[in-house]
């Protein structure tokens, strides 16, 4: 068992050693200025800032639900809807916490990507999206009503809006790495690629973040009132 950790650490460093001379920080990912704080410090955070009417983000999607599967037990996956401040994507936004608050995402959000790029309707009042969350996912339009205008909801739709603002996003859809790392999709193949570069990223996060965990481990290790062993220099 050991031997096989021993091999798997091995792979797991040289895939990273291979990425890293194919994606370079400043070409294919940059440093956020300043980092922003994630969901769970306790995990590596990868953020999706999209938009319902993003032709990109509707390609994305498929690509980006099979890739979820895949994540490390230490990663998190979060959406971030995007509010360039229109009113329509602020509408959206509500939209896309509501139905998380109502347990209904995965029959609301495939299906406001469809009707704005299958049925090419636009969903731009409260009207229509109280009619599509009937349809698509049976809510009662007065429940949704009452929860898509609460103030909870209007609250996470501007944090939404900020934490976009300190992301920095100019376009969707837009893959943060652990609130630090921002991959740049115009310098690469595609949105395959974007994905290539997010497992690089979540590896290299990933790693610190047990590097951090087996340190804090040693130290709690050490009896009270001892000091820390000196690392030795050769």
């Amino acid at each position: 068992m050991k031997r096989l950790t021993l091999l798997l650490a091995s792979l797991m460093l040289a895939g990273l050693a291979q990425a890293q001379f194919l994606y370079k920080e400043g070409q294919h990912y940059a440093p956020l200025p300043v980092p922003v704080p994630t969901v769970d410090a306790s995990k590596v955070e990868v953020a999706e800032v999209f938009a319902y009417g993003c032709i990109h983000c509707y390609h994305f999607e498929p690509l980006l639900a099979e890739w979820k599967k895949t994540l490390p037990a230490e990663a998190v996956f979060v959406s971030v809807p995007a509010v360039f401040g229109r009113e329509d994507m602020m509408l959206q936004a509500q939209a896309f916490y509501t139905a998380e608050a109502l347990g209904v995402m995965e029959k609301t959000h495939p299906a406001m990507f469809a009707v704005i790029h299958e049925q090419k309707q636009q969903l731009d009042s409260e009207q229509s999206l109280a009619d599509l969350f009937k349809s698509a996912a049976g809510v009662d339009p007065a429940e949704f009503s009452k929860v898509f205008n609460s103030f909870g909801i209007a609250s996470r739709a501007r944090q939404s809006m900020n934490r976009m603002r300190d992301y920095r996003v100019t376009g969707t859809p837009t893959v943060i790495i652990n609130g630090k790392w921002v991959i740049n999709g115009r310098n690469l193949s595609g949105q395959a690629e974007v994905l290539k570069v997010a497992d690089f990223l979540i590896a290299r996060e990933t790693q610190a973040l047990r590097a951090k965990a087996a340190a804090d481990k040693a130290l709690s290790a050490i009896p009270a009132g001892e000091a820390a062993p000196e690392a030795v220099s050769e």
